[in-house]
């Protein structure tokens, strides 16, 4: 999401990766883009964690992984790390008084050495503009051999995670920020932790920047499809692909045929959502989740259970809504879904609710 409070742009968000018995995270300030980077000491920057779970959660050898060496000067790194049996990989920002660069860096998991860095993925003005501070939180996606990158800054790409080549750069048309134009929407700059999701030969992103949803062929990068400009602009969460339906979600719950992106269900059913008008109701609240052949879509008051695939009647396209459950009753609320084992986890801003499926 992206909110401006005093000299900052966005919001600080916190991911963890586990692979096998080893955690990791990425640690330290937030800040991913500073309007004055020379002001800063190593201990005000981001760091990366790799803890043992099997050893009590002891720091892994070469852990924790620091940005000291000059070369890494004005370097932040971004997300948490994708991380494999071997090696960890993660997207890395340097910003200075133009824009803002990305590149993705491979590091040895059982040891923090470098194994590789790729070549530049993107250089271009970021929502700071230079001026203020900037919270960025960008994952990696990862396909047998290759590695994808929503960069948040007009590209996707697409990388060799052997030696980190780059395969293939897709740029897309990036959105004005606050262009106080009444008719334009600017509720996708709310979009984040937003990672590609590859689904076959396919790869869909939501870029924060931009007021489209739209799938690329995963080896060439070509556009398959893309959304009408303004429809689904409210939607922040690529919640992925359920039988050949691409689910996403945001103030609504929104289906579309994952191969040609047609839409095909929503809820609540269409109605007016523009600015001056009211945000529909139910309305989301948090990340939902796909399980089984069902999808969770939290509101405030209620988690709603959807059937993943949508029917056609005499109507169009409707959603086949199996059951609600109501939190009013538990004295709860909606938030970030998740699902362990038979359990359903529910992260709200000051708790964590675990309920029976």
């Amino acid at each position: 999401a992206v909110t401006m409070r005093g000299n900052f742009v966005g919001v600080p968000r916190s991911t963890l990766t586990l692979s096998g018995d080893r955690l990791y995270a990425r640690m330290g300030s937030p800040i991913t883009g500073r309007a004055q980077p020379e002001e800063v000491l190593l201990e005000q920057r981001s760091f990366l964690v790799g803890l043992d779970l099997a050893a009590e959660g002891r720091l892994l050898p070469g852990f924790p992984l620091r940005l000291a060496d000059a070369e890494w000067r004005n370097w932040e790194f971004e997300g948490s790390p994708l991380a494999d049996s071997a090696f960890i990989y993660v997207v890395m920002r340097h910003r200075d008084n133009v824009n803002a660069k990305l590149h993705v860096v491979c590091f040895e998991a059982k040891t923090g050495a470098i194994r590789w860095r790729s070549p530049l993925i993107v250089a271009a003005d970021s929502l700071g503009h230079g001026t203020r501070d900037e919270l960025t939180h960008t994952l990696l996606s990862r396909d047998h051999h290759r590695l994808y990158v929503n960069t948040n800054l007009g590209v996707i790409a697409c990388l060799n995670i052997e030696n980190g080549d780059l395969q293939w750069v897709t740029r897309y048309p990036r959105a004005s920020f606050r262009t106080l134009d009444p008719d334009d929407s600017d509720r996708h700059f709310f979009r984040d932790l937003n990672p590609c999701v590859v689904h076959r030969d396919l790869v869909i992103a939501a870029p924060t920047d931009c007021n489209r949803i739209f799938a690329l062929h995963a080896l060439s990068g070509q556009l398959i499809w893309a959304t009408e400009s303004e429809r689904a602009v409210d939607a922040v969460h690529l919640l992925g692909v359920g039988q050949e339906h691409l689910i996403v979600s945001g103030d609504y719950l929104y289906w579309f045929d994952v191969d040609t992106g047609r839409p095909v269900g929503q809820f609540p059913p269409p109605g007016v959502n523009v600015e001056g008008y009211a945000r529909p109701d139910p309305r989301g609240y948090g990340r939902g989740v796909l399980a089984g052949d069902e999808v969770y879509f939290p509101t405030t008051d209620g988690i709603y259970v959807f059937a993943q695939r949508t029917k056609h009647g005499d109507r169009g396209w409707d959603p086949q809504q199996l059951h609600m459950l109501d939190l009013t009753q538990l004295s709860a609320t909606g938030g970030n879904l998740m699902i362990a084992g038979d359990k359903l986890l529910i992260v709200t801003p000051d708790e964590i609710v675990c309920l029976g499926k």
